[in-house]
């Protein structure tokens, strides 16, 4: 698990990151967690980011929750994206 501030100007965004290795798809614990992190650090966005696909419901409860999914080959597009 990862938490970052990054500065932007006078503005702080604070991230959770939650990291998975998996042999088979992500499911809704990993988008629990990491909004449970969120929260409780007060953050400003959340991330699951995984070596795998994830489960249609995981989808779907990160929509809903809002919580960004992305696969590890896009690390390198990690500060693009938000």
């Amino acid at each position: 698990d990862l938490r970052m501030s990054r500065g932007l100007g006078d503005v702080y965004k604070r991230q959770v990151v939650q990291c998975k290795m998996y042999s088979q798809p992500v499911g809704n614990k990993a988008v629990q967690e990491v909004h449970a992190a969120k929260s409780y650090y007060d953050a400003t966005f959340s991330v699951v980011v995984s070596n795998q696909d994830y489960t249609p419901s995981a989808r779907m409860l990160a929509t809903k929750l809002g919580v960004y999914l992305i696969n590890d080959s896009e690390i390198r597009n990690f500060s693009e994206l938000f």
